[in-house]
């Protein structure tokens, strides 16, 4: 193999070769040492699951044989995609795959024979956050309350983990914009981890039917990635700070679910891994969304190969692609998607030859990919379950479906889009919720997410439509009749309406939302004191949101309750410190307190939000005379 290499120089190595001397670029010195250190050593390093160490001469020359193979075959660095152009992009280029073939078939030479060279020193990691260098310390740093011990042997793990966000990293608001976002795994067991967030905080109630600490699986519980954002860690990938104005919101009452993908080391380890975040003053401006296709009918027979399933689904609105995160299992082989044009053209997004469930990552676009309007959007997932691949976690092969667990299989693309606006982004979730009704034509959930988003483009009957048909297959989903409720309000049939949100609320106790609609509706028809219960019910699950606050202030208000009203209206400007209504109401309930200074500065602050607002401009002059 070696002298196969050797056939194989380019003709200024040949001549070099013929006349006894040594190519530079072919040495440690000359030209080696800093591949290895710029593609190698960020992973083959301590503290990193690497298998071992790859940074000095001596490690990397006693190994020298095995590192020809594995960068010849492509094997390392790991990179997956093979069609796509993406930031970071690991692979070695063809020039410096040939140099590290002649250092090898050179015998691993230290300097060139013309003598020795400065020798590159290896890379400095930093021992705390790496973003740290260009954000400073970390606001917030999280981690587990409780350690999970990975025992010396066995099968690999997926655990998910819930981390209960402390209130006081909001300093009050309801939600915070995060510019920098790294993971330490905090052991080597750990093979790779993804983030997610979970603002319904359900994933609490998995992490309590699990005996030990977290939930186990691939299912995140309902977890989502922040505003499409794909949080993770991987060896060797780098942390990435949002550019202005793409930072993810993360809203206060949200819960971390970590995901961590563990691997037995030959001796037990405690893992303790560490999440630091960075936060920016500077709002989301940029809102990305999460898009998934995916195809949950697999089945693949013991000995099958080449077993393909896919997706699809119709762009209804102009859209870019930041970013793409495949995932399949152990018995994976290629993926990839296709865009087909309105015209009918084809044009490849991605490709993995060689899918290989130990390196899967997310992936991100040096420039964003635009999509038109009326673009389909095809993903494709092949399968092989035969005994001849290594990856196959039964032996002998046995057939494998859909499953959560690693040894099951999934079909995911996970893609991070901008929508081209508010109103493209309603189409493209409605477009999202068509296709899955075309897999699941009597699911109530996905009936009610339809006429969810059918409401929110004031498409009234359409949403009434798609809501009724999710009651007639679950007449007691709470969240249907939540929002059947909100369009029967809409529509002004108020006795309906405070109807539907009783009846959600029998339906669903927890389901806080629909007592704050009927706090609302109690309020408007006069019963004051009723409101004020209903919201105050929804508090302890919903304490950050500013309209809860502002609706409890407005109750409190009208029922005479000044003190709690004054409390309701200073906490929504606290949450939300431009919201209108609470600076004129706070106003309002100063002036009848006799503080009327006071009262002045929140009418001009109102005034100023805004600007000619008859009710302010009237209660000025009211304070006037």
């Amino acid at each position: 193999m070696a002298r196969a290499c050797v056939v194989l120089l380019l003709p200024a190595m040949v001549a070099a070769a013929c006349s006894g001397g040594t190519d530079p670029a072919a040495t440690w010195s000359g030209g080696i040492a800093r591949i290895v250190h710029r593609s190698c050593t960020p992973c083959h390093r301590e503290g990193q699951p690497a298998p071992f160490v790859l940074r000095d001469f001596e490690d990397v020359a006693k190994r020298a044989p095995m590192v020809g193979r594995v960068v010849a075959t492509g094997y390392m660095p790991p990179w997956l995609p093979t069609h796509g152009d993406f930031e970071g992009d690991r692979r070695l280029q063809p020039h410096e795959v040939d140099a590290i073939q002649r250092w090898v078939a050179a015998g691993a030479p230290r300097d060139p024979a013309s003598g020795p060279l400065p020798e590159p020193q290896p890379p400095v990691f930093a021992s705390g956050w790496q973003l740290g260098a260009s954000l400073g310390e970390p606001h917030a740093v999280v981690e587990l309350t409780e350690g999970f011990v990975v025992p010396a042997d066995g099968p690999d793990l997926v655990r998910n983990f819930v981390i209960e966000l402390d209130p006081a990293l909001f300093a009050g608001r309801a939600l915070r914009f995060v510019e920098g976002f790294e993971l330490q795994p905090g052991s080597s067991a750990v093979h790779h981890a993804v983030v997610a967030v979970d603002r319904s905080r359900a994933c609490r109630q998995r992490d309590a039917l699990d005996p030990g600490p977290g939930f186990a699986g691939m299912d995140l519980g309902g977890a989502e990635a922040p505003d499409g954002h794909f949080l993770g860690w991987t060896p060797g990938k780098q942390p990435r700070r949002a550019p202005a104005g793409h930072a993810f919101r993360l809203h206060a009452g949200s819960d971390l679910v970590l995901q961590l993908h563990l691997v037995p080391t030959g001796k037990a380890e405690q893992v303790l891994p560490r999440i630091a975040l960075w936060f920016t003053d500077v709002p989301t401006s940029v809102e990305f969304a999460p898009l998934v296709l995916f195809d949950d009918r697999i089945e693949v027979p013991a000995g099958a190969h080449d077993v393909v399933v896919q997706d699809h689904l119709v762009v209804p609105a102009d859209l870019r692609i930041h970013a793409i995160y495949p995932h399949a299992h152990r018995i994976g082989s290629w993926m990839d998607a296709t865009l087909v044009l309105p015209d009918g053209t084809r044009k490849l997004l991605y490709r993995i030859d060689d899918w290989d469930f130990d390196w899967q990552d997310d992936h991100r676009f040096r420039e964003p990919v635009h999509v038109a309007a009326g673009t389909r959007i095809e993903a494709r997932w092949a399968f092989d379950n035969r005994s001849s691949n290594p990856s196959n976690p039964f032996v002998p092969p046995r057939t494998i479906r859909f499953g959560p667990s690693s040894d099951d299989e999934m079909a995911t693309l996970s893609l991070t889009v901008e929508p081209a606006g508010a109103e493209a982004r309603l189409q493209l979730f409605e477009a999202v919720q068509r296709r899955d009704l075309e897999r699941r034509p009597r699911d109530a959930l996905v009936w009610t997410k339809l006429g969810s988003v059918l409401r929110q483009q004031q498409r009234l009957d359409e949403a009434v439509a798609a809501l009724e048909q999710a009651l007639d297959l679950d007449g007691s989903l709470a969240l249907a009749l939540h929002e059947l409720g909100i369009c029967r309000e809409m529509r002004g049939d108020m006795a309906a309406a405070e109807q539907l949100q009783r009846a959600a609320v029998a339906a669903d106790g927890s389901l806080a939302l629909a007592r704050v609609q009927l706090g609302t509706l109690l309020g408007r028809r006069g019963e004051h004191a009723a409101a004020i219960t209903a919201f105050e019910q929804a508090l302890p699950a919903l304490p950050f949101l500013p309209l809860l606050h502002a609706n409890l202030g407005l109750a409190c208000l009208a029922d005479g309750r000044l003190d709690r009203a004054e409390a309701a209206f200073r906490r929504t400007l606290e949450l939300e410190p431009r919201h209108f209504g609470a600076m004129f109401h706070l106003g309002r309930v100063l002036a009848e307190r006799g503080r009327t200074d006071e009262a002045r500065s929140c009418y001009e602050a109102a005034l100023q939000l805004r600007p000619g607002d008859p009710a302010v401009t009237a209660a000025l002059q009211q304070l006037a005379r």
